[in-house]
């Protein structure tokens, strides 16, 4: 799963530089409907994630966002004040890339922090 990948990337960041993971997950607009499955969906990752942060002796805090994810992201960040981002990317190309966009490449365009972006992914 791409999340796995980039906590990976993250918590080994995290560990070398002793630093403490914000782990944020963003429920897109268009999930916004109620009791959404987004929401479980979201909670379960964030819970995977605290818990290898957890093992390997991370400090971290957990959060939630809902609406345009590149917003949430940016947003995320500026008021955490995070040094630095790691992102996830389905590494999407040609027709789809141009269709669907890489959120990766709009947050690192609008940030000021360094970002890394972990390109282990697959489409899924």
């Amino acid at each position: 799963m791409c999340s796995d990948a980039v906590v990976e990337h993250a918590l080994r960041l995290a560990q070398a530089q002793q630093s403490e993971v914000c782990l944020l997950h963003v429920v897109p607009a268009r999930s916004q409907r109620g009791a959404d499955p987004a929401i479980a969906t979201c909670r379960n990752i964030l819970t995977a994630a605290a818990a290898c942060a957890a093992a390997a002796g991370v400090l971290y805090t957990t959060h939630v966002a809902e609406g345009n994810v590149v917003t949430a992201i940016l947003d995320t960040a500026t008021r955490l004040q995070c040094d630095v981002l790691v992102l996830g990317s389905r590494g999407l190309t040609g027709w789809k890339r141009l269709m669907l966009g890489s959120i990766a490449n709009a947050v690192a365009a609008k940030v000021g922090q360094p970002v890394l972006i972990a390109k282990h992914c697959r489409a899924e």
